[in-house]
């Protein structure tokens, strides 16, 4: 099976679809190639469980796009010669939604810190999707944290665990906002005697 993907989609899980009363028609072995499509690479090697009827991942969580993705059937049960599967589900992501590429820890000038100088690029750009996907959820919690806050009972002690993440924070400027004007005093009634 030969799956031409779409420009700068990510694979991040490839689900087959299997139904064991397919008797000899049912794949025992699968092996999964991508990449350009004179030049596929095996990405995966796995056997089937033959009385599974149901969805089976055949790959998963790819840092880079893919062109050609091909699925062999390399052996089906009982020594069958043909095979059926149920259905194909994808489900991907887009390069450019998270604006990060993995081809841009590999380049020379990139600047990393001395700590990470001998990681591997790979890690490098696993890393920084985590990263993102923690801002992400972080952005979305923060709204129920902020308005339950009162400067009056206390501090943003539930905060203070991730407040270097904070900086990366999609809403900082909210947020900073929130915690100036819930901090002011209420105007006074009157404006007060100046002497100098």
């Amino acid at each position: 099976i030969r799956l031409h993907m779409k420009k700068e989609t990510i694979v991040r899980k490839l689900i087959l679809t299997v139904d064991a009363t397919d008797s000899s028609y049912v794949p025992r072995s699968v092996a999964v190639y991508g990449g350009e499509l004179e030049n596929l690479k095996m990405l995966n090697n796995l056997s089937i469980d033959e009385n599974l009827s149901g969805h089976v991942s055949v790959l998963e969580e790819m840092t880079t796009h893919l062109p050609v993705i091909e699925i062999r059937i390399l052996e089906c049960r009982d020594g069958g010669i043909d095979v059926r599967i149920r259905g194909i589900a994808i489900n991907s992501s887009r390069e450019v939604d998270l604006r990060l590429r993995a081809d841009m820890f590999h380049q020379e000038d990139l600047v990393r810190y001395p700590r990470l100088e001998g990681t591997d690029p790979d890690v490098l750009y696993r890393r920084a999707i985590i990263l993102q996907r923690f801002v992400n959820i972080q952005d979305r919690v923060l709204r129920h944290l902020v308005p339950a806050w009162d400067h009056t009972v206390g501090k943003f002690s539930q905060l203070k665990f991730i407040k270097q993440f904070l900086l990366l924070s999609k809403c900082r400027g909210a947020l900073i906002y929130q915690c100036l004007k819930n901090s002011e005093s209420s105007k006074p009634d009157g404006i007060p005697d100046l002497y100098i």
